[in-house]
């Protein structure tokens, strides 16, 4: 048992505890597709431990839909015949909501509300422990320059309730950061079209967590991001200096192959991770989005 432990340890881990987790995009309402997908997944790898929703979850049901930030609440409820038990998730699956919300739902529900057997809203915003994972949630659909008070509250409140000291394992979010597609040395640019993409508000959590995971939806594209470094300036003196991964997911359901909808893995807990292992520098590395670019021979800023 001693010389078990001592190679777990020898490889970077404290323990062998992994979480085995899928992430979707956008769901839309289209739970019948995406819990098809789950169960075709676990067929052939096994039960996975916990599904996660980035983007929206439900449908619009608006014809023409709105251009204020506040939100719609849906005419139909894609989650009532798994609340009657009439179906079942094939997964503990947790979602957030954007633009649209459910017919159940308000801004004001408690953390991880239980809206079906196995299917819960994560809320609003916070930080929470799931199978020994960290993970950072914001729902809401925000404008690309965020400013006011009511605009950062969810914000806010995230970044109030981390610390340093406990790194944030998973950051989902509805949307984008204004950023995550900038500052991609030789690696190809997602095709975004030519609005403005993200929101500022996303932007100031991710800069402020540093999460070792970050999924979010609503741009209707698949990019993986080369993992970024994080500014020295956002960790306290003796914390862990981590790298970190963005991915953009696709919707449910598209037909694009390249635009994948549904990303599985193998995640360690931080807890369960020893420093040298969690501060490993890969070799695709790029410098932070959200930071000043570093200047370049002769002072010119790099890109």
């Amino acid at each position: 048992v001693q010389k078990k432990r001592r190679r777990v340890r020898e490889r970077g881990f404290l323990t062998m505890s992994t979480v085995k987790l899928m992430v979707c995009g956008d769901v839309g309402g289209n739970l019948e597709e995406l819990f098809k997908k789950v169960e075709a997944v676990q067929k052939k790898s096994g039960v996975f431990d916990m599904l996660l929703c980035a983007g929206e979850f439900f449908g619009s049901q608006d014809i023409g839909g709105e251009e204020d930030q506040q939100p719609n609440y849906v005419d139909v409820n894609p989650l009532k015949d798994y609340a009657s038990g009439v179906k079942k998730a094939p997964c503990k699956t947790y979602f957030l909501c954007g633009k649209e919300w459910g017919p159940s739902l308000d801004q004001g529900a408690a953390d991880c509300k239980r809206v079906a057997p196995d299917i819960f809203f994560l809320g609003v915003a916070g930080i929470i422990d799931l199978n020994g994972l960290r993970i950072a949630f914001m729902s809401g659909s925000f404008p690309f320059a965020s400013t006011g008070n009511l605009e950062l509250m969810p914000a806010n409140k995230i970044m109030a309730m981390h610390k340093p000291e406990k790194p944030v394992d998973i950051l989902l979010t509805v949307q984008w950061s204004t950023a995550a597609h900038t500052m991609l040395k030789d690696a190809p640019a997602p095709d975004l079209g030519e609005g403005r993409v993200g929101t500022s508000a996303v932007s100031m959590v991710a800069k402020k967590l540093c999460p070792r995971y970050h999924f979010a939806g609503t741009q209707g594209v698949f990019f993986e991001r080369p993992p970024y470094l994080n500014p020295p300036a956002n960790f306290n003196p003796g914390t862990t200096k981590h790298v970190t991964r963005f991915f953009g997911m696709a919707p449910v359901g598209n037909q694009d192959k390249k635009n994948r909808w549904i990303y599985a893995a193998n995640v360690t807990p931080v807890a369960n991770m020893t420093e040298d292992k969690l501060n490993e520098i890969p070799a695709n590395i790029t410098h932070s989005p959200y930071a000043p670019p570093p200047l370049a021979a002769g002072g010119a800023g790099g890109r």
